[in-house]
């Protein structure tokens, strides 16, 4: 409840252990969250993500501009990442499994070696 304010020193750990009630961590923040540093997120044993699984993980009043600086997506293992996302219209952050590629391809069809996103 409150204010949320993580610094460029500071760690928030999600653990992801299903898509059901209670199966993955969450952060309700009432009022402003301030966001910076890591965004680590871990999987729990026996849970095995699929691409397209979807997890609000942080709920807020409102948010500064600032965002985490763990890479997005992140990499999760096995091929897969976690792509955040702050959809328009909600107070929410949303983490979406995605398939891990490498990069993206330019126009012309190279991959320039930046990650893909999901937009």
């Amino acid at each position: 409840t409150g204010n949320y304010t993580q610094t460029s020193g500071g760690t928030l750990d999600i653990e992801l252990g299903g898509t059901g009630a209670g199966q993955f961590d969450k952060l309700v923040v009432t009022q402003q969250a301030t966001l910076a540093g890591t965004l680590n997120i871990s999987l729990l044993p026996g849970y095995t993500p699929i691409v397209g699984h979807t997890f609000t993980v942080l709920t807020f009043g409102s948010r500064t501009t600032s965002d985490f600086t763990t890479p997005n997506p992140t990499p999760i293992g096995n091929g897969l990442a976690v792509q955040r996302s702050y959809p328009i219209g909600t107070s929410t952050m949303t983490l979406t499994v995605e398939a891990a590629l490498s990069g993206r391809p330019k126009p012309n069809g190279k991959n320039d070696g930046r990650p893909r996103s999901s937009r």
